[in-house]
């Protein structure tokens, strides 16, 4: 976070700063929020001229009208040049031409084709250009966050582009800036001194990143701060180089050469760079290309275009007149309420993220071992480059995984006390005696990576400045396209703060108490620590307690491997994709562990049925299955989060799936639960709904024993994919039942099983015969090849295979084998294994 020292320095932190600073690179000059700062009364056009900037030629050619002009100076005895020295606030391309030109001069003389007087120029980076660069591609490495963000807070169909407008990019990370200022020393209580890729990750973006490229500019600089200003120049190059922007890993460094040897010369410019640093702004011609590029059309000639300039100039100065009909603007009134909503949403953004990032402590993985790396984050599940993570996975020695202290020959190599120990800002981590004692407090991995990139760039930087001028230039460089994403449609502040939803004060209350509750207690510990749970128990009791809401809980799964033989409703390629699915999901963490205990616990049962085997080998069998397909989680982990699933099942099976949305408690807090604290919740929320029916007579069809099978079905959880061989169409199945002849009564249809030739294409006879033994269930899809899902149309039937009255008003048809004689039979959904169930075809 910001030093405390630049707080003398920083504008006031109101809402209507706020706003000016979102039009930091909007060059409008109505603008009224610090309309000093925008003015162009102190600039003067001097001349202007279309000319090509191409190559160091080009610039030469542009510099001698330059110099031209001081020389028409009056009322001066001397030559203007003689006497001063002429700073250039320029962009990259106008810092490195002119450079040459100086370097070539210096180092040749006359027969390097360059005219003296352009010693006395002195080339700077532009301030607003550095802080351009720096938001841009900040923007564009972490695009993925963003556009999640995005779709958070404007919706899914709104596209963000990959390099969409500044105005946007401002918002954006003006938003994000602020949204984690609210919930910061919260969220850092939970985690700790914790050095997961992916958290110190999102720490290094948040805490470090985002706030440099805001303020380096838009307050450092033109406050003055120079010390400050100087020491963000340094941080925006390291940021510059671990991103790998061309060009600008070089510019900063430029500047810093500078500034040290004017310093150690104590030459006079230092102390008006110190006094003055607002005036050397590269903002003012900037300004004044903007107001001509929308002023002018690429039809006009050069001389309309030079006239419309200098119209454009003499208008700008001592204009009271025109200026007494100039509608200045004032975005800050209209925007202030949709700020505070959005940095809300983004607070609540930010919360979700990081449950995720919890939840996959230690599970971000390298995937190669190429020049610059990939790695898989599983919170975001997306493949990054190296450079997406903090410094010191750059370097040459990562943070280490197994272990806290990174340093080669740690003092305290068995200590796991974790209170002497600092995860520094690039990622390395340390006891504080070693990082004192064996490196001097600085991290010597990240000093020699960042030396050894200096070193290179300068090398680089002093080839080009040292080639000779040739008669036929080129470019030192590639010309960048910086020209705007044609699919960027917002690039208006107002129109998309006009369209947000601002009803999300509740929202984030709720969640920030429940943070702030959680881990209140856990601002001591160097780990998180979950509350206690006693505190998970008590409220699990309430909050299950409650009435239930409808959720869809069907989890959507890409198609597994069928089996061959057609004897498995489950395969462990199915298993190990709930596995997947558990660790990467959000708010659908608890039902996706759910699923993945339930799979695995019925692919059990169906090996050791099928198979004739025992118990503890089926289970053998089946883990050995997952664990292969799963090389990259190790037994211990394996085994932890399926005895976790088991606890999530257990209680939700029991108490409803459609109750996984009332509990404010993640996966991992609820799973800490021991078993009987499990069975407390389950008898308790069943003792409830046992007292519910007693006091409501008319909705007591089902007796207390039967009570927790009338919550189980709340809604059909489905572990398998749509077929992948049969594709049968529903309005297919109702042509037959139209054409079909009536259907007796129930109690007059044969409940013996009908006989079938092959399966599946005999599949509309066995939805016909299940049709005609049970009127009230009506063919919905085909879950998998071998399994098919019913609805009720009638609310008050009872469940065909456990004669329970669900609530969830579905049921299962599945096809399998036992005995080698294939089957076709009904059953209920929660029955796991399925001890209950109505045949309904055979094969023969």
């Amino acid at each position: 976070m910001q030093k405390e020292l630049w707080k003398n320095f920083l504008i006031e932190d109101s809402y209507e700063n706020r706003v000016e600073l979102l039009n930091i690179h909007n060059y409008d000059g109505r603008i009224q929020n610090y309309h000093e700062l925008r003015s162009m009364s102190n600039s003067k056009l001097v001349d202007f001229i279309l000319h090509p900037l191409h190559s160091t030629k080009d610039y030469i050619e542009c510099l001698d009208y330059v110099f031209k002009a001081f020389e028409r100076l009056e009322n001066i005895e001397e030559n203007y040049l003689n006497n001063f020295i002429i700073p250039v606030i320029a962009d990259w391309p106008g810092q490195v031409n002119i450079r040459r030109a100086i370097t070539l001069r210096i180092k040749k003389g006359i027969n390097s084709g360059v005219p003296e007087q352009v010693l006395n120029l002195i080339p700077m980076i532009g301030p607003l250009h550095v802080s351009l660069n720096s938001r841009e591609i900040l923007f564009q490495t972490y695009h993925f966050f963003f556009e999640m963000l995005y779709h958070n807070l404007f919706g899914d169909k709104k596209i963000l582009s990959q390099k969409p407008k500044q105005t946007v990019i401002n918002l954006i990370l003006h938003l994000t800036y602020h949204g984690w200022k609210n919930i910061r020393d919260i969220v850092t209580k939970r985690f700790g001194n914790l050095k997961d890729a992916e958290y110190q990750m999102m720490i290094d973006l948040l805490d470090n990143s985002i706030p440099l490229t805001l303020d380096i500019y838009a307050i450092l600089f033109r406050s003055g701060f120079f010390e400050g200003y100087l020491e963000s120049t340094v941080k925006i190059w390291i940021l510059f180089q671990r991103l790998r922007r061309h060009n600008y890993n070089k510019a900063p460094l430029m500047f810093l050469s500078d500034v040290f040897y004017w310093t150690s010369k104590n030459h006079p410019i230092i102390n008006i760079l110190k006094n003055n640093l607002p005036i050397f702004n590269d903002y003012f011609v900037e300004n004044f290309h903007s107001s001509l590029r929308h002023q002018t059309a690429e039809s006009n000639s050069e001389l309309q275009i030079i006239q419309k300039a200098k119209i454009i100039d003499a208008e700008r100065n001592n204009n009271p007149f025109k200026n007494s009909f100039v509608n200045l603007r004032n975005p800050a009134k209209s925007q202030i309420k949709e700020l505070k909503s959005l940095e809300k949403k983004v607070s609540l953004f930010l919360f979700s993220i990081f449950d995720k990032i919890h939840q996959n402590i230690g599970n971000t993985k390298q995937i190669n071992n190429d020049r610059y790396p990939k790695f898989y984050l599983p919170s975001f599940d997306i493949e990054v480059d190296v450079k997406v993570l903090p410094l010191g996975w750059n370097t040459q020695k990562i943070p280490a995984d197994d272990k806290f202290c990174d340093a080669n020959n740690c003092l305290l190599s068995n200590s796991i006390d974790l209170s002497n120990g600092i995860v520094l800002l690039c990622g390395h981590s340390f006891h504080k005696e070693c990082l004192s004692t064996l490196y001097d407090d600085k991290c010597n991995f990240c000093f020699d990576y960042l030396s050894s990139g200096i070193e290179k760039n300068i090398k680089s930087l002093d080839q080009r400045l040292s080639t000779s001028l040739k008669e036929n230039e080129i470019p030192l460089f590639e010309k960048e396209n910086n020209n705007d994403d044609e699919n960027d449609e917002e690039e208006n502040i107002e129109n998309i703060l006009e369209r947000t939803e601002c009803d999300v004060e509740n929202q984030y209350d709720i969640m920030y108490q429940q943070w702030d509750v959680r881990y209140a207690d856990s601002s001591g510990d160097d780990d998180f620590t979950v509350p206690s749970e006693q505190v998970v128990e008590r409220d699990l009791m309430q909050q299950l307690s409650l009435p239930s809401t409808s959720i869809d809980t069907e989890i959507p799964l890409t198609p597994p491997v069928i089996d061959k033989k057609q004897q498995f409703s489950v395969t462990a390629e199915c298993i190990v994709y709930m596995f997947r699915k558990a660790v990467r999901s959000g708010y659908e963490e608890i039902l996706h562990w759910y699923g993945f205990a339930e799979s695995y616990d019925k692919r059990i049962n169906e090996i050791r049925t099928i198979n004739k085997v025992k118990i503890n080998t089926a289970k053998q069998q089946v883990y050995q299955e997952v664990k292969k397909l799963l090389p990259d989680i190790s037994d211990v982990n394996l085994r932890q989060q399926l005895s976790r699933a088991r606890k999530l099942y257990k209680l939700f099976n029991a108490v409803g799936v459609e109750k996984i949305k009332q509990v404010t408690y993640s996966a991992n807090a609820i799973s800490n639960l021991n078993n009987t604290q499990i069975q407390n919740i389950i008898d308790y929320v069943l003792s409830k709904v046992i007292a519910d029916d007693h006091q409501n007579p008319k909705n007591n069809q089902v007796n207390a024993s039967e009570a927790q099978e009338q919550s189980l079905g709340s809604v059909e959880v489905s572990v398998s994919s749509m077929p992948t061989e049969s594709q049968i169409k529903k309005n297919a199945y109702d042509t037959t039942l139209q054409n079909s002849p009536p259907i007796p009564p129930a109690s007059q249809v044969s409940h013996v099983p009908i006989k079938i030739s092959k399966f599946p294409e005999d599949r509309n006879i066995i939805y016909e015969a299940v049709h005609k033994r049970f009127p009230f269930l009506s063919w919905t899809k085909s879950i998998t090849w071998c399994r098919d899902a019913f609805e009720y149309t009638d609310p008050e039937a009872k469940c065909p295979a456990c004669k329970s009255v669900h609530t969830h008003r579905g049921i299962w048809g599945d096809w399998t084998c036992q005995d080698k004689n294939n089957f076709y039979y009904l059953a209920c959904p929660w029955d796991i294994y399925e001890n209950k169930k109505v045949k309904i075809a055979t094969q023969g």
